[in-house]
């Protein structure tokens, strides 16, 4: 079972909230090219659970270190709760399209101790050729092969929620750390200024 003081100081602890209080409740709705979908918050937060619990059973957890490296949908969200709910690193990159990106994330890799790259279904077999050339090896994971995996039950409060990186674009890519207590403090100076609730609708 979840602490209760986990629950209410973590990104997905609150959305593991809102799954039990209002199950039914649209979270997300992705919009692209081809139209839009609709998720609810236990079906968004059960597809994250089970993504932890295979991240959990490669050896992923507590303070670890993931990249994400993916093209744009919803997948990318699916990444950053499962590494919340174990209390592990997101650490978000932008898809290498150039060499130079290529680069740039092999720093980035090295530098922060990846243990992981999560990246889209589409793109696991690109990224691992390119992790076996040029990052070393590292892993590279995607919500698909979850499937069959149970649910992570408990949710586990790391150091670290997001550890941003710099362009690099002029020095060594630099990173900025960020706890779950200053994302959800950002939330709520958002909602108390624009003065949301949980009817509003968010476009990012």
């Amino acid at each position: 079972m979840m602490d209760n003081e986990i629950r209410s100081a973590t990104i997905a602890g609150m959305l593991a909230d809102r799954a039990e209080r209002t199950p039914d409740d649209t979270v997300y709705i992705y919009v692209d090219e081809n139209g839009s979908e609709s998720y609810s918050f236990r079906a968004f937060y059960e597809r994250a659970a089970v993504y932890a619990s295979y991240l959990s059973s490669k050896g992923i957890g507590r303070n670890s270190h993931c990249v994400l490296v993916f093209r744009q949908n919803i997948e990318v969200m699916y990444a950053f709760f499962a590494c919340n709910i174990l209390g592990a690193a997101a650490v978000p990159v932008e898809f290498p399209e150039k060499d130079s990106n290529a680069e740039r994330l092999s720093r980035i890799i090295a530098k922060c101790g990846a243990e992981c790259i999560l990246t889209n279904d589409s793109e696991r077999e690109h990224l691992e050729k390119l992790s076996a050339d040029s990052f070393g090896g590292v892993p590279v994971h995607s919500a698909g092969q979850s499937a069959g995996c149970s649910m992570m039950e408990d949710i586990v409060m790391g150091d670290i929620a997001i550890l941003q990186y710099t362009s690099g674009s002029t020095s060594e890519p630099k990173g900025v750390m960020v706890s779950d207590g200053a994302l959800l403090n950002n939330i709520k100076q958002i909602r108390d200024k624009l003065h949301l609730d949980g009817s509003s609708r968010w476009v990012s």
